[in-house]
């Protein structure tokens, strides 16, 4: 099982770290052992939906310090946790979510 984890427990995983620093390969590698063991188990990227949003491109600018490239990021983070948060509470019985993202600044892993 997973610990000592009821039937009913539902489990957000959030991921951080600077970028490539292997957040993604961790998360598939959990996926793989999760759905193995006989969980529901689903990842949320914020690099994939900035993609799916139409930021595949995005420039040196969207990464800066600046306040409205911050602000973007954060509100792509917000609504990949809020997936996460909406698929976990889908779910009657144990299923893990994956937030799969940096998370690396103290205000953002407040707001988690």
């Amino acid at each position: 099982g997973l610990g000592g984890y009821t039937q009913s427990n539902r489990v957000l995983l959030c991921m951080v770290g600077l970028p490539a620093r292997g957040k993604s390969y961790i998360t598939k590698m959990l996926m793989r052992y999760l759905t193995w063991s006989g969980f529901p188990v689903r990842a949320f990227n914020a690099g994939n939906l900035r993609r799916q949003t139409g930021n595949c491109s995005a420039s040196a600018e969207f990464f800066s310090s600046a306040e409205s490239a911050t602000k973007m990021r954060e509100q792509i983070a917000d609504e990949c946790m809020h997936e996460a948060i909406a698929w976990l509470r889908m779910h009657k019985s144990v299923c893990v979510a994956i937030f799969d993202a940096t998370n690396t600044t103290t205000r953002r892993r407040q707001r988690i």
